[in-house]
């Protein structure tokens, strides 16, 4: 599980259930984060929240998170059929929906050096 937070060079997007009544996350917030068990195993601090339509997501933030080759395009293409799939949104899936990204740092545990 920390390999996949390093891997993801602290940068995310939340695909949680979301609307604007909900609080946002906000730069300084810690969360902890569970394996499958329900085990807390890290401590991350929120170091950047942004709200961004989908089409307007960066190349940086899609690098950051990681995932399949790293692109844009790879990113809005996994992203965009998981929320075809899973909105709960009257809207469902619009190129212009609200986005939140989000960078973090990995507070605990201490990571020894050139482990990322």
């Amino acid at each position: 599980m920390l390999w996949h937070l390093r891997r993801r060079n602290r940068a995310w997007s939340r695909r949680r259930r979301w609307s604007l009544r909900d609080p946002l996350p906000a730069v300084g917030d810690f969360s902890i984060i569970l394996d499958g068990q329900g085990s807390p195993k890290a401590l991350i601090e929120t170091t950047l929240v942004e709200v961004v339509p989908f089409n307007k997501v960066s190349e940086a933030h899609a690098y950051g998170e990681g995932e399949d080759d790293r692109s844009l395009e790879s990113w809005r293409d996994i992203h965009e059929r998981f929320w075809r799939r899973f909105s709960d949104n009257p809207r469902g899936y619009e190129p212009d929906m609200p986005v939140i990204c989000e960078r973090f740092q990995l507070r605990y545990p201490q990571l020894s050096a050139g482990a990322e």
